[in-house]
């Protein structure tokens, strides 16, 4: 299906006598794209393939207008401009017409004109995929950085991403950005520190993971500040999936993402991911704070009853290291614990789960039939950071898989 239709045009020719002159009308054909396929690639770059330079005189008549009309009329000026580019497609004007958009505020349009112009497309004909013009400057590709930001009100990690990989230097972008009266971000807020995160050096990123401000944030970040709860039965398999860690891979980041270099886990296996959540703080001992947190092992989409999830009780100094930590409620197949938390004190309860099926961690079709208590053993967080047994251990402790 042809991509380009013919607008229809008036040009004037004079027929001359000796006695008279009779100007006649004459309606010519002329093949122009439609407005809306001057952003898709496959139909810009046949237009140019099959008419060239033909109608750039054309064009140029139109960008006049659109000239004429911007202070007048803009709507009329963007429409103008993009008749400009129906009849023949180039760079400049597409420049222009996002000038006029952004001007109009019309920022999801002009969003998607930069895109178009900073992306790589795929050319049937050619085979493979090349700019639609030539490789962006570097001011195309901080339009298309600003008006991501105009239109979703946040910066795009992965622009930002391959503008440090194209060479281009991050501190002078973050400079433009910041002078840029365009961009409005308030100083205070959790938006601009993730802004200052995007244009660190690895280095610099590597320093921030561990210093105090990054603890404080992760501090903050806990809500529930109670010192007296309960884990019970329904509380161990309840799981936030939301809150699991976002990082991905380097081209989005956060200072949240940050915060989980502060599970033991993580301390243990630097390299590992893990599903977590941090579900209660509250200070215990001068320096010393108490967190839970709880890590999800589960198979995708599986029952609650047959969710795997531990909740791990840990005391940090103000350094944010661990100085102890225990488990101290979980669900794991056949195996339940619940545990009531006091202020210092911690009682553990254990169950045995009955299947009606032997318990396989993928297997869903199977129902739980009852549960049985078999034990129970207390802790005491000492002032030292030490979490010690006060009571009689069972004889057989499970152990979440």
């Amino acid at each position: 299906m042809k991509k380009y239709y013919p607008y229809l045009f008036l040009l004037t020719s004079a027929l001359f006598s000796c006695s008279s002159k009779e100007v006649v009308k004459e309606i010519v054909e002329v093949p122009a794209l439609r407005a809306s396929y001057i952003y898709n690639a496959d139909s810009v770059l046949k237009y140019l393939e099959l008419n060239k330079d033909n109608y750039k005189d054309l064009s140029v008549s139109y960008l006049y207008k659109s000239s004429d009309a911007v202070d007048k009329d803009l709507d009329k000026a963007i429409y103008f401009c993009k008749r400009a580019i129906t009849l023949h497609p180039e760079l400049d004007l597409y420049k222009a017409l996002g000038d006029l958009l952004t001007k109009a505020k019309r920022y999801d349009e002009a969003y998607s004109l930069y895109s178009f112009l900073t992306y790589k497309h795929y050319s049937h004909s050619s085979g493979h995929n090349s700019y639609i013009f030539s490789e962006p400057s570097e001011d195309v590709k901080y339009e298309s950085i600003i008006l991501h930001f105009l239109r979703y009100g946040y910066l795009n990690g992965y622009e930002i991403y391959e503008y440090k990989e194209d060479g281009l230097d991050p501190k002078k972008l973050e400079g433009k950005l910041l002078a840029d009266e365009r961009f409005k971000i308030d100083t205070s807020t959790v938006q601009y520190k993730n802004f200052k995160l995007m244009f660190m050096t690895d280095e610099e990123i590597e320093e921030y993971k561990s210093s105090r401000k990054v603890y404080d944030g992760f501090l903050a970040s806990i809500t529930d500040t109670s010192s007296l709860f309960d884990i019970n039965a329904k509380q161990v398999q309840n799981f936030k999936y939301s809150n699991g860690d976002s990082e991905m891979e380097g081209i989005t980041v956060e200072e949240n993402s940050f915060y989980i270099n502060f599970l033991q886990e993580k301390k243990e296996h630097p390299d590992r991911w893990y599903d977590y959540n941090y579900n209660h703080i509250y200070p215990l001992y001068g320096n010393i704070t108490a967190i839970v947190y709880a890590i999800d092992t589960s198979e995708a989409g599986c029952p609650k009853e047959m969710r795997h999830i531990y909740h791990r009780l840990a005391l940090y100094n103000d350094k944010g290291e661990i100085l102890d930590h225990k488990i101290i409620a979980f669900q794991s197949g056949e195996d339940l614990a619940t545990a009531t938390v006091n202020q210092s004190d911690v009682t553990v309860k254990f169950f045995k789960r009955k299947w009606r099926n032997p318990y396989k961690k993928n297997d869903f079709d199977n129902d739980l039939l009852s549960v049985e208590e078999v034990g129970s053993v207390s802790y005491k967080m000492n002032a030292d950071g030490k979490i010690l047994q006060s009571g009689n251990q069972p004889e057989t402790v499970p152990t979440p898989l």
